[in-house]
């Protein structure tokens, strides 16, 4: 499996992430689906690209997450790979994945596309989203489809 989860973002030491020219035209988003019943649908997806016209799209995700409507859908040949093109773009919009946490160290944003279970009951009761991590981060959260449209409206207005 060549998704990029938590664990193996402890490939961050062997590269300088923090090199890696950022590219503004560039959106990055996870195929990742956990469940959630609004990501990644093709009304979600349809939103991103309204709001993102002009802007390169890549879905990243394995083969077997592919859908017809991901735009620009890639395989990473590595998870190195996968957290070079993440780290590299302007913005990263999925679910809470090791690429979302690469981000999260390097201080750029993210848009989790979750539900509010999501972040109740396992988010922040295991860590993974705790004061410390939230104070500094740019990151925000989406728990629909109109708070996705409302979220990239933000983020693609301010200067990255």
């Amino acid at each position: 499996d060549r998704d990029v989860t938590g664990v193996q973002t402890c490939a961050l030491p062997i590269f300088d992430f923090l090199a890696v020219p950022r590219r503004r035209e560039l959106v990055a988003m996870a195929s990742r689906d956990k469940g959630f019943l609004w990501w990644p649908t093709e009304a979600a997806l349809r939103c991103i690209e309204a709001r993102c016209r002009g802007r390169e799209l890549v879905t990243l995700g394995t083969d077997d997450e592919r859908e017809p409507w991901f735009p620009g859908f890639r395989q990473a040949p590595s998870v190195l790979d996968a957290l070079t093109l993440v780290c590299a773009a302007e913005l990263y919009i999925g679910t809470d994945t090791g690429a979302a946490t690469a981000r999260e160290l390097l201080g750029l944003p993210n848009i989790y596309c979750v539900d509010q279970h999501w972040i109740d009951e396992l988010m922040r009761p295991y860590g993974y989203w705790d004061t410390r991590l939230a104070a500094p981060s740019r990151s925000v959260f989406a728990r629909s489809l109109a708070e996705l449209d409302d979220c990239l409206a933000r983020a693609l207005a301010e200067p990255q």
